[in-house]
């Protein structure tokens, strides 16, 4: 399942509550212009200006 917004995982939750059984595959994209906050922390922590 191709992953690209949070909106996409709505999906994963559907299959879940259907009884979704086994795997699934999860494609998650990712932005270099989307940075969680925890990350943000440990970059200035490492002495990254960001």
């Amino acid at each position: 399942m191709r992953v690209d917004t949070l909106d996409d995982l709505d999906a994963l939750g559907d299959w879940t509550r259907a009884g979704g059984r086994g795997t699934i595959l999860l494609d998650c994209r990712i932005s270099p212009s989307v940075v969680a906050p925890y990350q943000r922390e440990v970059q200035r922590f490492n002495g990254l200006d960001v």
